[in-house]
């Protein structure tokens, strides 16, 4: 059935969902250092739910040996959102699609205005000014806001900072220092010192006398230094574990120019995981073009990295002035996944404000986040465990003994859990879809495992309701699609080639999509169905039986992982036939609908049908709908009151559909296809009623998205709702000219998605949610 088969090498795995308390499950309680081993490789955000699980989680994810194993396993975690400031606002933009940012509300016992100074490796540093007895007194404070602890160092007075950094690396000390470089005033002399305080020792140390010519604006913690730009033609570099300072001549690579004064220096620091130190300049502040200059490790020499030429996003955003005069302001440089994938993060300033995010090995482009003022200084944050020394917040006293370094390469848990098929089996169940796509190639063992098909239906019982990940769509013709998570990689349908390149999607269903493509036998052209697993890269053709010529209405797919491991497709005829394949069978079956014929509504939202709890559901009229049963085969007409909100005609519909892992199924009307507001109403579970969800209007968006408006006409297309994790957490995803956006009904929060070439707007575009399945074909 399957045009790609896995290798017939099988293990015994759970053929079924396991109960509450698992002898894996067991295991893993019972073993303390089996449960370290899996905890220490888990993002640092989870851990933080996870100690609320039970006293006895809360003790060891508490523990400071644990946050600083984690932390040394994890010591260069992706970049994951950036604060920054303009005008003392302090505000945060997200970087990978995560609409929740680490608040920094714990602060809130700190009497004073504060302000962040710098950032290293997940941890903040940050001034606070009070008055106490009518003086001013200056506070430092480092914090974690992923842990919300914080630790205030005493300062030694008199003195007047002139510059502060923060130095630390977990991957070789679970200790950080803060340097201060102070103006100290003597009898008859000003002289430039050096405070340092060590968290290891919890003291203030002294260096002096330093060179007072120099200044020291921010520096970068790169390779376990601290460096400051002095010239052109060198650097200054404080090694944080001798603690010496040194000025170290470099130049230029070979042909490659040039380094420009301080004052041309766009961005200076370190860029995401590799530990690269980066300078970027440009010949003037209002230049578009760019040069990259990336530090050799031996840090003597600086070598071109990128030419930059921003002139092409003038066109996307003019704010950004003319190509002779370009504004903007340089945020940060993150790097992605793969080798010399660089982002630069942009600010644009103007009526509409923007941080963009600018890849300039694909020339891609995604916008983040309005802003209203434009940042000028901005601190990059990542997710980070550190020793828990910072307790200013306190955590339950009884601690476990916990692994207090890097575990070997073969550590008995690992061992443990390699030669335990069914605790392997347990842990990988509970692992996302694609990145078990990635496990494959970890071994024969692996691939095995996860390729065989009990294995795939038992991950997608288990996880019978994921979250939209991304949506395919057709625009002018053509399949498009767009992430809706922030991942930028979505699963491509490139292997479908072996059987067509002009296939149609006809609908998706849990991660499966169908899918209808021509193929010319005996000079006749007949119609060939394909169900298909985009993660899996797997796809099963359904050959139609030919009984009889009938006009196809509605092709639709239904699938319920959580109830069976089979799915089923339904053609829905307007000469009341219907045709019906069955995977658990491999067998088309036709049946004639006993009530004559039910009219479904051509009107395109409404016509498409939606599979919503084990049933799909067509809109018949204001007042009926049919609901077909996938297990029972029966089709019946239903009709509902209307609530209070009342239902308009079918054609004031813009989306009628499921929406996400929530299981609801929803109904967007608006009174014209040419205003800002409209209504979501929600079914109920007894499907007899529609009940009014939100009252949307879309008029505060015009400020922010002026090209929504044409005249006294609203220029947007609902493409579908969204759902996330959290209870009433509600999006919809609009097609506005340019872009595709979503919009968060609570928070009243929008997010760019993708930014399209034509400036067009699809009157109605078949739209395909997709989520990631293992589900086997």
């Amino acid at each position: 059935m399957t045009m790609k088969t896995s290798r017939e090498e099988t293990k015994p795995i759970a053929d079924g969902a396991p109960p509450q308390t698992s002898p894996a499950a067991d295991l893993i309680a019972n073993n303390f250092d089996v449960l370290t081993q899996i905890l220490l490789r888990l993002p640092a955000k989870f851990l933080i739910r996870f100690k609320s699980v039970s006293k006895h989680w809360l003790s060891l994810l508490s523990d400071s040996q644990f946050a600083f194993a984690h932390s040394r396993l994890n010591s260069k975690p992706l970049i994951s959102s950036f604060y920054f400031y303009y005008n003392e606002r302090l505000e945060s933009v997200s970087l990978n699609g995560s609409p929740t940012l680490p608040s920094l509300f714990f602060l809130r016992h700190l009497t004073g205005d504060y302000t962040i100074l710098q950032s290293c490796n997940g941890l903040l540093l940050i001034k606070n000014v009070k008055l106490v007895d009518d003086c001013v007194e200056e506070q430092y404070i480092v914090c974690n806001p992923i842990t919300q602890k914080f630790h205030v160092l005493a300062r030694p007075g008199g003195d007047c900072d002139e510059s502060c950094c923060l130095a630390f690396d977990p991957s070789k000390s679970p200790h950080y220092k803060v340097v201060f470089f102070v103006w100290r005033l003597g009898v008859s002399s000003v002289s430039l010192e050096m405070d340092i305080y060590s968290s290891e020792t919890a003291c203030w140390k002294n260096i002096s006398p330093m060179d007072n010519s120099r200044k020291f604006l921010n520096g970068a913690f790169w390779n376990g230094a601290i460096y400051w730009l002095c010239d052109q033609y060198n650097l200054l570099r404080f090694d944080a574990e001798t603690e010496k300072m040194m000025k170290i001549p470099y130049m230029p690579s070979g042909s490659s120019g040039r380094i420009l004064c301080p004052f041309n220096t766009r961005y200076f620091g370190e860029c995401g995981w590799s530990g690269r130190l980066l300078l970027i300049q440009s010949q003037s502040q209002s230049g578009a073009r760019l040069k990259i200059w990336e530090m050799d490790k031996d840090c003597c020499r600086w070598n071109v990295k990128f030419h930059v030429d921003l002139k092409t996003l003038i066109s996307e955003f003019p704010e950004m002035g003319s190509k002779t005069r370009c504004k903007f302001t340089l945020m940060g440089v993150v790097e992605g996944e793969k080798e010399d994938d660089f982002v630069l993060i942009l600010a644009i300033p103007g009526t509409r404000r923007f941080v963009i995010t600018y890849n300039y090995s694909s020339y891609g482009r995604k916008l983040c986040y309005p802003l209203e003022p434009l940042s000028t200084c901005s601190f990059p944050i990542i997710s980070s465990t550190p020793k828990g020394t910072m307790t200013m917040t306190k955590s339950r006293s009884k601690p476990k003994p916990t692994t207090d370094g890097t575990p070997p390469e073969t550590s008995p848990a690992a061992e443990l859990i390699a030669n335990n098929v069914d605790l392997l089996t347990q842990i990988l169940l509970r692992i996302p879809a694609k990145s078990l796509i990635r496990f494959e190639s970890v071994s024969k063992h692996w691939l095995s495992l996860i390729s065989n098909s009990r294995f795939a239906s038992t991950h997608s019982r288990l996880n019978p309701n994921p979250s939209i990940s991304s949506l395919y769509f057709y625009y002018k013709g053509k399949l498009e699609s767009v992430s809706v998570n922030g991942i930028p990689t979505i699963p491509s349908l490139s292997f479908l080639r072996p059987l067509t390149s002009d296939f149609t999607v006809l609908h998706s269903c849990n991660g499966l999509l169908l899918i209808k493509y021509t193929q010319l036998v005996n000079n006749l052209l007949k119609e060939r169905y394909v169900v298909c697993n985009p993660t899996t890269q797997k796809f099963h053709v359904v050959c139609k039986a030919s009984r009889g010529s009938y006009h196809v209405h509605s092709c639709r797919l239904a699938l319920d992982p959580l109830k069976s491991p089979h799915y089923k497709v339904v053609l829905y005829s307007s000469s009341s036939v219907m045709d019906i394949y069955s995977s658990e069978t491999a067998c088309w079956k036709r049946i004639f609908l006993p009530n004559g014929p039910m009219h479904i509504r051509t009107y395109e939202p409404c016509g498409n049908g939606a599979f919503w709890n084990g049933a799909i559901y067509w809109l018949c009229d204001s007042y009926n709908m049919l609901r077909f049963d996938i297990e029972t085969e029966k089709m019946m007409k239903i009709p509902y009151t209307q609530s209070s909100s009342g239902i308009l005609p079918l054609h004031n519909t813009w989306y009628f559909g499921e929406c996400g892992l929530g299981g609801r199924l929803l109904l967007i009307q608006s009174h014209s296809h040419s205003t800002a507001t409209f209504k979501i109403c929600e079914m109920d579970k007894d499907c007899c009623q529609w009940n009014g969800k939100f009252h949307v209007d879309l008029k505060t968006s015009i400020s922010e998205f002026p090209e929504m408006a044409n005249r006294r006409l609203y220029n947007f297309t609902v493409m579908c709702g969204v759902e996330g994790d959290k209870q009433n957490d509600f999006a919809l995803v609009l097609a506005i000219p340019g872009k595709v956006i979503s919009y968060n009904l609570q928070k009243k929060t929008w997010n760019v998605l993708s930014i399209r070439d034509s400036r067009e707007v699809p009157g109605y575009t078949r739209v395909f949610p997709f989520v990631e399945s293992l589900f086997p074909l």
